[in-house]
């Protein structure tokens, strides 16, 4: 079931927000959500919320912030907002597959940005 729900956030993603804005936005849900497990259920500790760890949630942001880094090195606000809200959701969500819901958040907080502040995005691999 999780992957039919990672093929439809590409889908959306890909379909309704700038294609560098999409794909850091599945990059978030990809490391961010394979990191924060990894850690999470490795070192354990304290829980941030249901069955996800601190240590975990705060290593999934870490790895986060690392991705948008090296996609946008030049827009901190822009990757950093956008990696904020992937762990936020990835920590919060319930009742909805979290490889939904990440890509499709943070691919809006990162749209919104780029509209109102205006911020020119690089062409990625030759695509726009």
């Amino acid at each position: 079931i999780g992957s039919i729900y990672i093929v439809a956030s590409t889908i959306i993603t890909f379909a309704a927000f700038d294609y560098s804005i999409a794909l850091l936005a599945l990059l978030l849900m990809i490391f961010g959500d394979m990191f924060s497990a990894l850690f999470g259920m490795s070192y354990g500790g304290p829980k941030a919320f249901r069955n996800k760890t601190w240590i975990g949630t705060f290593f999934g942001l870490f790895i986060n912030l690392i991705i948008g880094f090296l996609i946008f090195p030049s827009f901190p606000l822009l990757y950093i907002s956008m990696a904020v809200t992937a762990s936020m959701v990835e920590t919060l969500t319930q009742k909805i597959d979290d490889n939904l819901t990440v890509p499709i958040f943070s691919a809006f907080v990162g749209q919104v940005l780029v509209f109102f502040l205006g911020i020119e995005l690089p062409v990625l691999f030759g695509l726009s």
